[in-house]
């Protein structure tokens, strides 16, 4: 059995303070792209998660083990599987691929070992596993509060067309919120609602170009002051082509959006950089219904 499982993109992301918990609140609106991690499963002897290539990713302790953990007691008795994840999503992008890679996995055994847990109960378990994977369990644009686990769906009555820019080194989500935390530009997520609802409208208007003003990342500072070359990039992006460019999630992906492929296209084709790769891809609606979990061609240009 092979499923591929998207990334995403934070449109409008605004951060609050921090928890007790050790984690912050947030409002955002998240897009699912078309830029995927495949992933298999296969008859085998023990249970066991390898990731294609090497990524560094700790084999026992990730969030598929995790998972796997959670899901200890509903394992006994099934034949092992080995679930191998290849890699698409790159690594501290802000993208979410692991939380993706969590979701997947969690969603296909739910079903594949009849354990048939609730949508409500899939959502707990998933903020068991990470802040971000209750975002994928439902595979659609979503407004997403508390620490992550709150999500409500959003249409996408509006496709969208993405040019994400990808840098050479992983981004280190924690270092990103140590420097939010010391910049101390804690955000209004009252506010951040309302703003989200005005992004909402622009899109159910087709108004891409008054969406695109709206977008908001308030970790990009952050991002960007632990990773100068982000800050350089996201700057020569707005110069050059005089469009906002956004940071998604901690960084250090970079997006913007557009009406159509044909006007992404142009983007990217236009666009050459050393040591950055530059895909374009579209936005997914409604991709969970889609056999293989979206059927869009993953286009790339290096950079």
């Amino acid at each position: 059995m092979r499923r591929r499982t998207p990334a995403k993109v934070n449109l409008f992301l605004e951060v609050g303070g921090l928890r007790s918990d050790g984690y912050h609140d947030i409002v955002s609106l998240i897009d699912p792209v078309g830029l995927f991690d495949l992933i298999d499963f296969s008859p085998a002897r023990n249970w066991k998660v390898t990731f294609l290539p090497q990524t560094g990713i700790d084999s026992r302790d990730n969030t598929v083990t995790r998972v796997l953990s959670l899901l200890q007691q509903h394992l006994a008795g099934f034949p092992p599987m080995k679930i191998t994840v290849k890699k698409g999503i790159p690594l501290g992008a802000g993208l979410g691929g692991g939380s993706s890679d969590a979701a997947c996995v969690l969603r296909v055994l739910n079903k594949l070992l009849g354990i048939n847990f609730s949508r409500t109960r899939l959502l707990r378990l998933a903020e068991r596993v990470g802040a971000d994977v209750p975002a994928f369990i439902g595979g659609e644009r979503c407004l997403v509060w508390g620490k992550g686990e709150k999500i409500k769906a959003i249409p996408a009555r509006c496709k969208l067309w993405y040019v994400i820019l990808l840098p050479a080194r992983p981004v280190s989500t924690a270092s990103v919120y140590a420097w939010y935390d010391r910049l101390k530009h804690q955000g209004d997520l009252t506010e951040a609602r309302r703003k989200i609802r005005i992004l909402i409208k622009k899109l159910d208007e087709g108004d891409v170009a008054g969406a695109r003003r709206c977008l908001f990342n308030r970790l990009q500072e952050a991002s960007e002051k632990e990773y100068p070359e982000i800050r350089k990039m996201r700057g020569y992006l707005e110069e050059k082509f005089g469009q906002k460019f956004l940071v998604s999630g901690s960084g250090g992906a970079i997006f913007s959006i557009f009406p159509d492929e044909t006007a992404a296209q142009e983007c990217a084709a236009s666009f050459v950089r050393p040591g950055w790769q530059v895909k374009v891809v579209p936005g997914l609606n409604n991709f969970v219904d889609r056999r293989g979990y979206g059927d869009y061609r993953d286009k790339s240009v290096a950079g």
